[in-house]
């Protein structure tokens, strides 16, 4: 295998939720990954993640949600070539 084993991708998008009486950004955040993240560093990123979108927007923990989507190298293609050749 050669290159970065450790690359991921990052989207974040923002919903709005309308209410009655105001509106509610809802920031998604959608992480690409190759797969063999532990278990204790999705939750890390998770918390950290959250953590950075509440302090820097103001929003509440529970406006915050975090996708990893995990992928093996065979599935994941650059330049013309599958990742794992």
């Amino acid at each position: 295998m050669k290159g970065n084993q450790n690359r991921c991708v990052l989207y974040t998008c923002f919903t709005n939720i309308s209410g009655t009486t105001e509106n509610i950004t809802m920031p998604v955040v959608i992480l690409k990954t190759r797969k063999g993240l532990s278990r204790e560093q999705k939750r890390r990123i998770v918390r950290e993640f959250t953590e950075t979108l509440v302090s820097t927007t103001g929003i509440t923990p529970e406006l915050v949600t975090i996708l990893i989507e995990e992928h093996e190298l065979e599935d994941i293609g650059k330049a013309g070539k599958l990742r794992c050749d």
